[in-house]
């Protein structure tokens, strides 16, 4: 069964402080060869905390790269787990920022609320989707060599 397309993009909305960071880095080395200041990336999210909300959700974009039939035991437990880890991650993160928001150390501007609603929508979709369900019971049987 494959991942599909909406699992995929929610993997990746999770990994979004990971792939910023790391986005804003690469275009900050090649802007500081071309004279262009575009480090403004990877401060977009400028709370390491960030960063933390999104572990549980690289864990599972690792196993959905490496889910094939000679996976180890690690990523089958990672892959049967994904589901409650990314929604670990989308709580994690809406709880952090309400809690930077009440505590005032981020303002909230449009940014903030549009991944507020997302994650708020990722924990529904994660909690309710049999679809979603189906994908993560769901592993690449191993091969068994037989002895002939």
């Amino acid at each position: 069964m494959q991942i599909g397309f909406i699992l995929w993009a929610v993997m990746l909305f999770l990994n979004r402080h990971l792939i910023l960071l790391v986005f804003g880095a690469v275009t900050s080395l090649i802007g500081s060869r071309s004279g262009l200041d575009s480090s403004e990336l990877a401060t977009l999210y400028s709370n390491p905390w960030f960063l933390l909300t999104s572990l549980p959700a690289t864990a599972v974009l690792v196993a959905a790269v490496r889910r094939d039939h000679k996976a180890g035991k690690l990523v089958r437990r990672l892959w049967r787990q994904g589901r409650w880890l990314l929604m670990l991650s989308a709580g994690l993160e809406l709880t952090l920022l309400i809690a930077l928001i009440i505590l005032h150390r981020v303002g909230l501007n449009e940014l903030h609320l549009v991944g507020a609603i997302l994650d708020s929508y990722v924990l529904l979709y994660l909690k309710r989707s049999a679809w979603a369900q189906a994908r993560f019971a769901d592993f690449p049987a191993p091969h068994r060599q037989s002895n002939s």
